[in-house]
Order: C-alpha cells, then sequence, then structure tokens
C-alpha cells in the first residue's frame, strides 16, 4: 500500500504479498477497506505502549506537543499517499473519541486538570478532540500538498500555539 498507493492496490496483490489465499483474506476482512480499522488499531497499539511512556517533557504542555510531534512522525513514516487513503475511508474509526490513542491523550490531560496544572473552561474530552481535530486538519493539509511541507515542525507549531493559550486562558 506504501507504494502503490491504497487506491491502486487489489485484494489479490494483498493477498499474495501477505503470503495467504483471497479466499483467507476475505475470511478475515470483508473488505480492503476493512484493513484499515486494523491499521488504526495498530497505531493506537504503538502509541499507548510506545509513545506514551516516552513523551518528552516535564510539564503535561511539553508532553502534549511531544505527544502530537510522534504523531506527525508516524504519518511521515507511513507517507503522503497511505495516509492520505486513510482519509478517503469511510470509516468513522479515524476521529472516534474512543480509541486508545485519544483516551490514553484525554487521560494525560485529565491528570493535569486533576493536579490543577493545567485549569480551562474546556473538559479534558473537549480539550483533546481541539488537539486532534487539528492534527488531523493539518495531516489532510499535508497530504493535500503532497508532502510538501515539513509536517513535523507544523504539528510542534500548531500545538505550541494551543498549549500556550490553553494555559494562558487557565491562569
Amino acid at each position: 500500500m506504501k507504494t502503490n498507493g491504497f487506491d491502486s492496490i487489489t485484494i489479490e496483490q494483498i493477498s499474495e504479498a501477505a503470503d495467504v489465499s483471497v479466499g483467507a483474506f476475505y475470511h478475515h476482512f470483508g473488505s480492503k477497506n476493512e484493513i484499515l480499522n486494523e491499521i488504526f488499531k495498530r497505531g493506537d497499539d504503538y502509541f499507548c505502549k510506545n509513545v506514551m511512556s516516552r513523551l518528552a517533557g516535564e510539564t503535561t504542555a511539553e508532553k502534549i506537543v511531544s505527544f502530537f510531534s510522534h504523531y506527525a512522525k508516524f504519518n511521515i513514516d507511513w507517507g503522503v499517499d497511505y495516509v492520505s487513503a486513510l482519509f478517503k475511508t469511510q470509516s468513522s474509526t479515524l476521529a472516534s473519541s474512543n480509541r486508545l490513542m485519544f483516551t490514553a491523550l484525554r487521560d494525560l490531560i485529565s491528570e493535569s486538570v486533576e493536579s490543577g496544572e493545567l485549569t480551562s473552561h474546556m473538559t479534558p474530552e473537549e480539550i483533546t478532540e481541539l488537539l486532534f481535530t487539528t492534527a488531523r486538519g493539518l495531516t489532510y493539509n499535508w497530504c493535500l500538498c503532497n508532502g510538501g511541507f515539513p509536517l513535523e515542525e507544523k504539528m510542534r507549531q500548531y500545538m505550541n500555539f494551543h498549549v500556550t493559550a490553553l494555559y494562558a486562558i487557565g491562569h
């Protein structure tokens, strides 16, 4: 998919690359689009197991910026064509607030609110939604520009803006 793009790859090519029959593919997936849900799950698992424990920074604000820096790197590693395909799907999983990636960040923000580090008129869920909406929008724009700008650098800039505003409003 990374090489040929999601739209142009066939079930037969996927099955051949995975060394399984087309029937075995359909035993596990109803369609090519269902593979994307598995990819979302793997992304969530990666963030929960590998990213959350390694977030850089002393404050929650710094950890949020670090989180989205990892998010940008993750998308860069997958590539523009592949990430573009994720945005083209009709899967509601991409924007689901039940995803592990979303809940892990929300829990980090909740801890910050409970400790008094962050005070806001927004709930942790609303803050998390705002940040993910920004990250997805920036990533989508990166796809539209065919990777024509440094996603990680822009992501840090946008997230620094948001967390600075969140902390300024609360204090």
